[in-house]
């Protein structure tokens, strides 16, 4: 099963103002779609930062075939 290599980058209000936090990773292309992937994506990296999501803004999304170059 080939793989893909995903970078997210979110934004998301907190006490202290604005932060901002970035996930990296490689995941199974398990025949889920895009959509899907950048949805789950999306949850783990919130989960991860601890970002509401209600007030989290995605900066920056990468999702690529890990392959040697």
């Amino acid at each position: 099963m080939s793989q893909l290599h995903y970078v997210i980058t979110v934004q998301f209000s907190a006490s202290n103002g604005m932060n901002v936090a970035t996930s990296r990773g490689v995941i199974p292309q398990d025949g889920r779609t895009r959509a899907q992937l950048f949805e789950d994506i999306f949850a783990d990296a919130i989960k991860q930062c601890g970002a509401p999501p209600v007030y989290t803004s995605v900066m920056f999304f990468s999702l690529e075939p890990n392959q040697r170059l």
